[in-house]
């Protein structure tokens, strides 16, 4: 006997973690093993209020949702005994508010169905029962409603405690794969798959206000992950009584989310990239694409503020030119922008990155630890090695000076950086202690 049912896809997960542990009981106690197939998948289209649909360019108030719901076939869970066979079963339990609520499951005729109470074909009494099994004669295809104290009565056979338990454990297990099937999607609005682009747009915000937490750190810190923000947040433009103060997505954002599509499109080298293609592929996203699509917002956002500090940082020196001639030693005004140290073959080796006061780029390999401080500057004097173009890093392309033998003159202190068109190259605590030292040096 087989029962062909539906429920939403994001469900069938659970439902089908419930089937196992129904197949394990099942074989501990004798009886057939249930098994769970999904045969298809179908859309379930549903039209909700937009909150957002002006910023998004649409016309219309609504945008339309869907539901994927999976078409499941569960087979084998109905044992025979002599000459009938376990067809479905009946169940009850209080709710919250102590009502009596009646479940079926199986293939249950209508006159056994509607019946208020778990009642006993066998014995006549109704009692305070929490499940009932419905039972078919194969002979005559009668069906009969029994009692699980009546089953060996009824049956003329004995079945032992272990069939009895094992029955009423599957029986539960079987009602709450019914129960999920019975749920209307439109009850649970976290089953509807939204608009790629409208996630793409939330998800982008949420992340730039609030910063990005990953399903694995949700875990840990016993905190909600982003992606089931961005759900709410979905959830939340869907009210038709939303307040303007509460609607943080702006046009910006969306066409951020066409940007985001295009750069994973132009950069399918890894799989992550590339899944996310195939996501934003999609019309609509599941709440798996949701979170994949909030991880590669992050992972956009994080790209635009790299791009933009990288943007800033060569606007320090976008006017840089070679220093000196190759050969020369000279005195000059230095700020450490960077100080990178590694383990060479023969030691430590530093790599210092400096910009001068006239915002021209200079770079000092030193053996050893390095003598500078990072955000610092002096006063140094060191010779020209050669000019080049920068092969790496923020100052990929720029003219830089590679200075060697440098001597440290003199600590000015803390230095600001700040784009090159600003002529202030020290913090405000050094300005006077710099315009006396320029005054005295000879460029």
């Amino acid at each position: 006997m087989e029962l062909i049912f539906e429920l939403p896809e994001n469900k069938v997960v659970g439902v089908q973690g419930r089937v196992n542990k129904a197949a394990l009981r099942a074989r501990k106690s004798g009886l057939p093993v249930p098994t769970m197939n999904v045969d298809q998948v179908i859309e379930r289209e549903h039209y909700v209020h937009d909150a957002l649909a002006r910023i998004n360019g649409n016309s219309s108030q609504t945008r339309r949702v869907v539901s994927r719901m999976a078409v499941v076939r569960l087979a084998n869970f109905s044992p025979d005994v002599g000459d009938f066979s376990f067809v479905g079963s009946r169940y009850y339990k209080r709710n919250k508010e102590g009502a009596i609520v009646t479940s079926n499951f199986g293939c249950i005729p209508v006159e056994i169905g509607c019946r208020d109470k778990l009642c006993c074909d066998h014995c006549g009494y109704s009692r305070n029962r929490s499940i009932s099994w419905v039972l078919q004669n194969n002979k005559d295809n009668k069906h009969f409603e029994v009692g699980s104290s009546c089953v060996e009565a009824f049956t003329g056979y004995r079945l032992g405690n272990a069939f009895h338990e094992g029955l009423q454990e599957v029986g539960k297990i079987l009602h709450s794969i019914k129960q999920f099937a019975d749920e209307n999607p439109e009850a649970d609005p976290m089953a509807f798959d939204e608009d790629v682009r409208l996630v793409l747009a939330v998800a982008i915000r949420h992340v730039s206000d609030h910063g990005f937490v990953s399903s694995s750190q949700a875990k840990l810190d016993f905190i909600d992950a982003s992606w089931r923000h961005v759900m709410t947040d979905l959830v939340k433009y869907r009210r038709d009584d939303l307040g303007d103060d509460e609607i943080l997505v702006t046009e910006a954002d969306f066409l951020a989310a066409d940007d985001l599509v295009q750069h994973f499109v132009n950069n399918s080298d890894r799989d992550f990239n590339r899944n996310v293609v195939a996501s934003t592929m999609k019309k609509y996203a599941s709440m798996h694409d949701v979170a994949m699509l909030t991880a590669a917002a992050n992972s956009y956002v994080e790209k635009l503020k790299r791009d933009q500090k990288a943007a800033n940082v060569r606007s320090l020196v976008e006017r840089s030119l070679p220093v000196r001639d190759v050969g020369e030693r000279f005195e000059f005004v230095g700020k450490v922008f960077s100080v990178k140290e590694f383990a060479g073959n023969y030691g430590m080796v530093s790599y210092i990155t400096l910009i001068d006061a006239d915002n021209n780029l200079l770079s000092w390999k030193a053996s050893g630890t390095s003598k500078l401080d990072q955000g610092e500057a002096y006063v140094l004097r060191g010779t020209v090695k050669k000019h080049r173009l920068c092969e790496r890093g923020y100052f990929e392309g720029i003219p830089e000076t590679v200075i060697t033998r440098v001597a440290v003159e003199r600590k000015l202190g803390p230095a600001s950086f700040i784009p090159a068109n600003d002529v202030s190259t020290l913090s405000a605590d050094d300005e006077d202690a710099l315009e006396s030292l320029l005054g005295t040096m000879n460029f």
